[in-house]
């Protein structure tokens, strides 16, 4: 546990209570699992007390008495539930006490390397080394433990004032009971564990095989820090997002899993409805040369995947998840960037409330070896243009490919949607629900709004247009494979119902077609 008396300024940043902080070098080094997260094999119901998991955990160091979580595959990622091991043989872990909500599994093998695999992450939160904060009980302080990582800026031996950059180096450490609400300044970064200023050297700073095991902030901060490897971390229970990677340059974030991201405005007293922090599990908007690989968000209020997108030349992101969100994964491209057109590849999106894909931002987008299965919205795209009070007629393009956009699994109810959500978890005046109201059904993709400018985001609905269409615009598919558009009124293509008069052209090539009608194919209301 962490205790201190004294709230200081030191080193020209913020020192307060229940505070680790290191000037300089920072190394912490323990034995961890081989398997830092598994998924399920076989569909856990409410009431076991037996997982099936992907791995041979016996083998990867998971021992009787560690604590695991197991995340939500519904809508909510509240239900992600907290266990203790008390058998392991194998791929087979029991748990202390039954589970009280149904995750399911679910793989489906649609050819071309496009797969639905709907399962349930099952990380490991024990770790040797543990910083923890006084238990809260009750929640009532939100105030835990915070290590942070700074540079060192003082006097040398002649006087001289002299700063040392901060090398960082975590391999198998929980930070537990962590973060101090309300902090979520760079500037004073209270969360589970921040390093910042960490700059290019000959010693790699990095942080690995770690966990954050609720905090009432960003689990991980990365910041201002450039060539950091972050790999095969687990955050659970969270009060803002499970990383944050802010101006930070070539990070590399690999075999990562974060559940239950919570928003932070309903966790206020009174609630606060008009709170427009969009945390994440990734969030990386500001580190637009961040690599995503083997990543999974098992669940969150808000966004899964948060950042720019990456440069349609660049192919290093590959095989992530987003599920059991508000939004599954956000591109929010270029609104403080250069890039012209933006790339998500590789990423899989299933079982998000509003969208499994929003972007928003002046940049053409392309959309390559992807899936999207079981939300309400696969995608919504919405390109900042030039004003066409400009008169600049440039095109701006938007390309699907490749990918698979499926509308309904077979074991899903009609009404799985309805009434799932606490209303508060949702963005106040956001989200697509017209067309909810109108067909009941889920949407694989809503035709492109090509935007002359700016929306009302975010006191205003973000797809709803305050300025004309931009005059060029253009989507293409191909190669696109819509799959299950066949049952309670779920439709693969339909327009805003926000764009008025002007529908930009659309394109389709080469696209096939599983277990969809034609008339839930596309439909576009007459005005």
């Amino acid at each position: 546990m962490l205790s201190c008396n004294i709230c200081t300024w030191i080193m020209w940043t913020y020192v307060y209570l229940q505070a680790l902080a290191v000037f300089g070098f920072l190394e912490m080094h323990a034995t961890a699992p081989t398997v830092a997260y598994s998924t399920l094999t076989k569909a856990a119901p409410k009431g076991s007390t037996k997982l099936t998991l992907e791995h041979n955990v016996a083998e990867g160091g998971w021992l009787v008495g560690d604590e695991i979580a197991i995340a939500s595959t519904s809508f909510l990622g509240s239900e992600s539930e907290k266990r203790k091991i008390t058998a392991i043989e194998g791929h087979e872990v029991t748990i202390d006490s039954a589970l009280e909500h149904d995750h399911e599994f679910l793989e489906e093998d649609h050819g071309d390397d496009l797969i639905y695999k709907r399962t349930a992450e099952v990380a490991h939160l024990t770790r040797r080394i543990t910083i923890e904060g006084a238990d809260d009980e009750g929640d009532k302080q939100r105030y835990g433990a915070r290590t942070y990582a700074f540079k060192y800026r003082g006097e040398d031996s002649d006087k001289n004032m002299v700063e040392i950059e901060p090398v960082v180096k975590i391999d198998g450490v929980a930070f537990k009971n962590a973060g101090q609400e309300g902090y979520r300044d760079t500037f004073d970064p209270r969360y589970a564990l921040a390093i910042k200023k960490v700059k290019p050297s000959k010693d790699l700073s990095y942080v690995k095989n770690s966990v954050v095991d609720k905090s009432y902030n960003h689990g991980f901060g990365i910041l201002d820090s450039h060539n950091v490897d972050f790999e095969n971390n687990v955050a659970y229970d969270l009060l803002g997002s499970g990383v944050l990677i802010d101006q930070s340059e070539n990070t590399m974030v690999q075999g990562n899993c974060i559940i239950n991201v919570k928003h932070y405005g309903n966790y206020m007293n009174p609630v606060e409805q008009d709170n427009y922090f969009v945390d994440a599990c990734f969030d990386a908007e500001n580190a637009p040369t961040a690599v995503f690989k083997e990543n999974n968000c098992g669940g969150s209020e808000r966004a899964g995947f948060l950042f720019p997108g990456e440069a349609e030349e660049r192919n290093a992101n590959d095989k992530n998840v987003a599920h059991g969100c508000l939004w599954g994964i956000w591109i929010k491209a270029a609104t403080k960037g250069s890039l012209k057109k933006v790339k998500l590849s590789g990423f899989s999106a299933w079982q998000n409330y509003d969208y499994g894909l929003i972007h928003y931002g002046k940049a053409n987008l392309i959309v390559d070896k992807c899936v999207f299965a079981d939300n309400h919205i696969g995608i919504m795209a919405l390109p900042i243009g030039p004003n066409p009070l400009s008169h600049d007629d440039s095109e701006m393009t938007v390309l699907y490919k490749n990918s698979l956009i499926y509308g309904r699994r077979a074991s899903s109810q009609c009404t799985d949607r309805k009434d799932k959500v606490n209303p508060t978890a949702k963005l106040t005046g956001i989200g697509y629900h017209k067309a909810e109201a109108g067909r009941g059904g889920n949407i694989g993709v809503v035709m492109t709004s090509f935007l002359g400018g700016k929306t009302g985001w975010p006191k205003m609905s973000i797809e709803g247009p305050h300025t004309y269409p931009a005059i060029k615009g253009h989507t293409t598919f191909d190669n696109v494979k819509v799959a299950n558009f066949e049952n309670c009124n779920d439709i693969f293509m339909m327009d805003s119902g926000k764009q008025g008069d002007l529908h930009h052209p659309i394109s389709l090539q080469n696209m096939k077609k599983e277990k969809s009608t034609d008339c839930d194919s596309a439909l576009i209301p007459l005005l």
